[in-house]
């Protein structure tokens, strides 16, 4: 029932039957359906009602996974170029198949974004490809998911959002996605130029997750925010599965977003 509302308010945000994200539809008879229906109806939620996003070319999701933001951005903006970035090489065969079916407007990077140009370890849960880590299982992390295991590791090309669109000519980012499990400061750090010229954000930040035993990450993702010029426009908390504290939130998804032309 949850799933069906969550659809029904996404479509009255799109003004139409956004049917890719019709739960009752087994995804052999959709198109392109998304991977997690629920995620990509969300997202839509999050651009269209939390944001009010009217408008915008140039999107980058980082941390891409199976793409739901992506398509969720694409079904907004049907003229918009989407910069996906993730480095998961399991993930990458149905992610180009999604690419080429977007004629172009998608562009897939198997990179990852940091700090700093460099090449990095990757943890992979082979049994849950929504998990990778730079940050590794560390015990914190465990204790509210006991079922992850790093089961491989990879080395994977750390590029900067700054050096990438200087590369690429990008001149500014109207909507930046960033779910990287506990990586976010280290991206945001290779960003100082980029978050200037970005216009909104959606940005996963982990509580269990504290690269560089970072104290506090919500309370300091909000503070480098709004020092950037964003205003925050939700906190949306995420909880895993523990019996003994189910409603203790372990990450939050912060939207944010600046006044301009590309919002208006």
């Amino acid at each position: 029932m949850h799933k069906l509302r969550l659809y029904l308010r996404a479509a009255i945000s799109l003004g139409g039957l956004n049917l890719r994200g019709l739960p009752l539809v087994p995804k052999m008879l959709c198109a392109n359906a998304p991977h997690n229906r629920a995620a990509f109806n969300e997202f839509i939620l999050w651009i269209k009602q939390e944001l009010q996003i009217r408008a915008a070319s140039v999107i980058f999701d980082v941390g891409a996974n199976h793409g739901d933001f992506s398509q969720a951005a694409s079904v907004c903006f049907r003229d918009s170029d989407i910069w996906l970035f993730e480095p998961i090489p399991k993930l990458q065969p149905k992610l180009l198949e999604r690419a080429v079916s977007q004629k172009s407007r998608w562009h897939l990077k198997q990179i990852a974004l940091g700090a700093r140009p460099e090449v990095l370890p990757l943890q992979i849960d082979e049994g849950d490809d929504a998990i990778g880590s730079f940050l590794g299982f560390e015990p914190s992390y465990l204790q509210f998911n006991p079922k992850a295991h790093a089961t491989s590791e990879i080395n994977v090309r750390v590029e900067t959002l700054d050096g990438f669109c200087e590369e690429h000519s990008i001149p500014r980012i109207d909507l930046l996605k960033i779910d990287v499990e506990g990586f976010e400061f280290d991206v945001l750090d290779g960003a100082v130029r980029m978050l200037e010229k970005t216009q909104a954000i959606i940005l996963e930040v982990s509580l269990v997750r504290k690269a560089h035993g970072q104290p506090g990450p919500l309370l300091e993702m909000i503070r480098r925010l709004t020092a950037a010029g964003f205003h925050i426009v939700a906190l949306i908390p995420t909880r895993m599965e523990r019996s003994e504290e189910p409603w203790l939130p372990v990450e939050y998804n912060i939207l944010a977003r600046k006044r301009g032309r590309a919002l208006a």
